[in-house]
């Protein structure tokens, strides 16, 4: 069967997704077809519609799967819990910083422009984000460990990083002066510190 050596432990529908977002990440969103995960993924195209029969549809659950992946990376990298809770916000900020800068979120954050003109997917990955700050707050609140700041404070400023770097990685894109990023990561850092240093 055509393709049947490149599946291995992962299964198709896997393979399929890493293959998508091989794709997306070599050749942006302006290409991305489904012909062209069947050809990376070197399976037939009758046997990827069988698991997304639009190209939205592959769209959207690729976009899971790289969040989702990227999250577990995120999630290992290491944090001093015997640390302050100062240094714990840079060292977090730091983290989201990374995945942001990483070539599969850049890809996906092409993604993130497409939703102007496709409602479908506006509407998918509106629901993936709402699904996933709540869950953003509470690890974060749970890795910067610092029982005087309330969980609203801590969501705001968790918010405000995430967007902050979002922009900046969209930045990066076209811009790429590695100054402009650092200025704003310790800009980041000073206000986290200042929001969980408790006040002399």
């Amino acid at each position: 069967m055509f393709g049947k050596s490149r599946v291995g432990p992962l299964g198709i529908r896997e393979l399929i997704l890493e293959s998508a977002v091989g794709v997306l990440v070599s050749n942006g969103l302006s290409t991305f077809s489904l012909s062209s995960v069947a050809s990376r993924a070197e399976i037939s195209s009758g046997a990827l519609f069988t698991h997304f029969p639009t190209r939205t549809a592959l769209v959207g659950e690729m976009c899971k799967y790289l969040f989702d992946k990227l999250e577990k990376e995120f999630v290992k990298v290491e944090i001093d819990p015997n640390s302050t809770p100062g240094d714990r916000v840079e060292d977090l900020i730091d983290a989201v910083v990374g995945i942001y800068s990483d070539t599969r979120m850049l890809a996906a954050l092409e993604l993130y422009g497409a939703c102007r003109t496709d409602q479908d997917l506006s509407k998918f990955l509106s629901e993936i984000d709402r699904e996933r700050s709540p869950h953003h707050v509470n690890l974060a609140e749970l890795i910067i460990s610092a029982p005087h700041v309330s969980h609203d404070e801590i969501a705001r400023f968790v918010h405000l990083v995430v967007f902050s770097v979002q922009g900046m990685a969209l930045d990066s894109l076209a811009n790429r002066d590695p100054q402009i990023a650092q200025v704003l990561r310790d800009y980041l850092v000073e206000l986290g510190r200042k929001l969980v240093e408790p006040h002399a």
